[in-house]
């Protein structure tokens, strides 16, 4: 893997530049099920390939985390960063099964010659980063997509369990509040067949039935300590808990003073994911 020659890429810029193949940004559009999808991606120096993390933000996704895909490219990887769709902008609606689905035209687009030219991309080194409801949609994508390997989640928030713990009354309710935090950049679909799904099929929405499907692969899950929206000891703890008893996926875990979003401790979050990054392609 190609390096930033910085003595601490987290915080410093590239030095030397690479002016021959100098980091940049570009605008994409993804092409998800006939719907079109807003996305980024920036490109790390260097003539590549390069390793490419995919970026999913939470619902409705106002800390997009796009300080952590600075950071990450000056480590020599790409970030390609993307709205769902229905989801600020992008076509379409939002719900658990279309995000799924978006993942996998997500990875697609990065498999197209034109983006391994274009962006100089390697599509067979990527990883998965997902916040909150984007952790949940990477836990779920990695478990059932096997040339994933790398999966890491900050805060996730397991749908699926809550979903199994709770009854329509109080799903209706917690979409409701969604799609009011969303003010208007979000148009889901969390409707009641969405939540009977996933009620039936524990096995395909609660990734604490899948351990099994992590084995082999190199997973971070980092909990804020402090977070009050997905309460580590409900989300985290039982996740990681699975994990270390089936005892076979490459298992890091991270814990930061900080809420759900890590608003104080951006850089050690950085510091964190980076280095994770990094090991994973020793």
């Amino acid at each position: 893997m190609e390096r930033s020659q910085s003595s601490d890429p987290i915080t410093m810029d590239p030095e030397p530049v690479d002016w021959a193949y100098p980091p940049a940004i570009a605008t994409v559009v993804i092409n998800s099920h006939g719907d079109d999808m807003n996305g980024i991606i920036y490109i790390s120096q260097g003539a590549g390939p390069h390793p490419t993390v995919v970026m999913l933000h939470g619902y409705p996704g106002d800390e997009k985390n796009l300080d952590l895909a600075q950071a990450i490219r000056r480590t020599g990887w790409n970030v390609l960063f993307f709205h769902y769709r229905g989801a600020w902008g992008s076509a379409g609606t939002l719900s658990v099964d279309h995000a799924l689905e978006d993942v996998v035209s997500a990875l697609d687009f990065l498999d197209l010659p034109a983006s391994q030219r274009d962006y100089r991309v390697d599509p067979g080194r990527v990883a998965l980063l997902g916040h909150s409801f984007g952790a949940y949609v990477a836990l779920l994508s990695g478990a059932q997509l096997a040339s994933v390997r790398r999966i890491a989640v900050m805060a996730p928030f397991n749908m699926g369990r809550w979903a199994y713990d709770h009854d329509q009354e109080a799903w209706a309710g917690m979409a409701a509040d969604l799609e009011q935090g969303g003010h208007g950049a979000i148009h889901s679909d969390f409707n009641a067949e969405q939540f009977a799904a996933m009620r039936a099929h524990p096995e395909l929405y609660d990734p604490l039935t899948q351990a099994d499907k992590f084995d082999g692969k190199s997973v971070l899950v980092v909990e804020g300590s402090r977070d009050r929206d997905a309460p580590p000891a409900e989300h985290c703890e039982p996740l990681v808990r699975q994990l270390q008893e089936r005892g076979r996926a490459n298992l890091t875990r991270g814990s930061l003073d900080a809420d759900h979003v890590f608003s104080s401790a951006r850089i050690a979050l950085a510091r964190l994911i980076a280095g994770w990054l990094a090991d994973t392609l020793a």
